[in-house]
């Protein structure tokens, strides 16, 4: 999750500097005068908004639900629930080391919520 939260900001970043280098640019590389001028840096600048940041939303959604069932007990891994299990051991389903109060300072640093206060 925190690999594609790089990469949802990294594309964030870039349709920003494509935006602003059309706005610089555009005199210089000939774009005639009219509405791809004048409103050429949108389609880069709203894309993040529009595309982007929905998609991945709706692409973690059932990562953030499992998220709040579980109350952040979740491997880090694959986001299975280790809940019912010790507090540390090996994840069932992907055989790879988990610490259930590790992993939730790993959640919350990459923005997750649950229902712990």
């Amino acid at each position: 999750m925190r690999r594609s939260l790089y990469w949802l900001f990294g594309l964030s970043i870039a349709c920003a500097l494509v935006s602003i280098a059309w706005v610089l640019l555009r005199k210089p590389m000939g774009v005639p005068r009219g509405f791809w001028y004048r409103y050429g840096a949108l389609g880069p600048s709203l894309a993040p908004l529009l595309i982007i940041w929905p998609y991945w939303l709706w692409r973690t959604r059932s990562i953030r639900r499992a998220l709040l069932v579980s109350e952040g007990r979740l491997c880090t891994h694959c986001a299975y629930d280790v809940s019912a299990m010790q507090p540390s051991g090996t994840c069932p389903e992907c055989g790879k080391p988990y610490d259930i109060e590790k992993d939730k300072v790993l959640w919350e640093a990459v923005g997750a919520r649950y229902g712990e206060e």
